[in-house]
């Protein structure tokens, strides 16, 4: 089943006994998206900054999870026929903190956004994601805080999400 070189790699590998720069330490560029998907169309403006504010959330502390950080932000809008728009920005200082983050989202949601059709699905992600312990700081992120009016916050919305 195994050729001789497959064979000699793992038995050695399940003992512990591999060479290390064969697997490369370097972590590659990568991306980091979440999306949502509504039973219906949606029009509300408000409606879909919400999404897109708890679709950022949930981005952002991802990426401080996994110590990294990241220039480029990137919206995706599915409307009613199916048709996808996206657009993406990419910035000189890294995106680092979430209200930053969330002002770009929007903005950049509303350049694609065409307010006379339903949207079906909203997306947002960062791109070219560099791990660095210097790019952002936890105290950073947190030191941020985003202004959303405390009646608003439980509003439930049929979507389903994937991220």
């Amino acid at each position: 089943m195994c050729g001789e070189n497959q064979g000699f790699f793992l038995y050695n590998v399940v003992r512990g006994k591999f060479d290390d720069n064969r697997f490369g330490n370097a972590t590659k560029s990568h991306s980091i998206s979440a999306e949502t998907t509504f039973a219906y169309d949606v029009t509300d403006c408000y409606t879909l900054e919400t999404v897109i504010l708890n679709l950022a959330y949930s981005i952002f502390f991802r990426l401080l999870k996994e110590q990294g950080y990241s220039r480029t932000a990137f919206v995706k809008i599915r409307y009613e026929d199916f048709s996808t728009v996206s657009i993406q920005q990419t910035f000189e200082k890294n995106i680092s903190n979430l209200d930053f983050y969330y002002e770009i989202l929007k903005e950049l949601f509303e350049k694609k956004w065409e307010k006379n059709r339903g949207v079906r699905l909203i997306g947002v992600g960062l791109e070219k994601i560099e791990k660095d312990l210097s790019g952002i700081t936890f105290d950073d992120a947190v030191a941020c805080t985003c202004n959303i009016p405390r009646n608003q916050t439980n509003k439930t919305y049929p979507i389903s999400s994937t991220g």
